[in-house]
């Protein structure tokens, strides 16, 4: 029978990270043909680590197993704090490669759905500035892209 940590810890590692944290990192990686690795999800390495989970599990220091497997690892690395990850779609659209599609999709006058192209450009110009979440810059390529 499994404690109430290894219970959480084999649901979160066979729900939650195969259906949406793998998922994701699959999509991802195979958008830009990149081959994906993902160490810890290895099912022969989990069946090793949950039993251990008990007497290791430190709630003021998560990763004290991982640590003392892997060695020297920096301290301002092994303390530092969880950090998520988010792509960055904003910086891409305002700076990157796809900036010059953003602008040409969603300033076409001949394709604004029937929207004030006034508002569009200055929704457009306030999202250069970080005014506008860039979702609402793309919600309207994709509402054009669909229509």
């Amino acid at each position: 029978m499994l404690s109430p940590l290894q219970n959480v810890s084999y649901l979160e590692s066979t729900h939650y990270m195969s259906n949406q944290l793998l998922r994701d990192s699959d999509v991802f990686s195979m958008a830009h043909s990149l081959e994906l690795r993902v160490p810890f999800v290895d099912h022969l390495l989990y069946a090793v680590v949950l039993p251990c989970l008990e007497s290791s599990y430190e709630l003021s220091f998560p990763k004290k197993m991982l640590v003392g497997a892997v060695g020297d690892i920096p301290d301002e690395i092994v303390h530092r704090p969880k950090m998520g990850f988010t792509f960055p779609f904003a910086h891409w659209m305002q700076n990157g490669k796809i900036k010059s599609v953003v602008k040409e999709k969603l300033l076409n006058k001949n394709s604004l759905l029937g929207l004030n192209s006034n508002a569009i450009e200055q929704m457009f110009t306030d999202f250069e500035k970080g005014k506008v979440h860039w979702s609402r810059i793309w919600a309207l390529i994709v509402a054009q892209r669909y229509f």
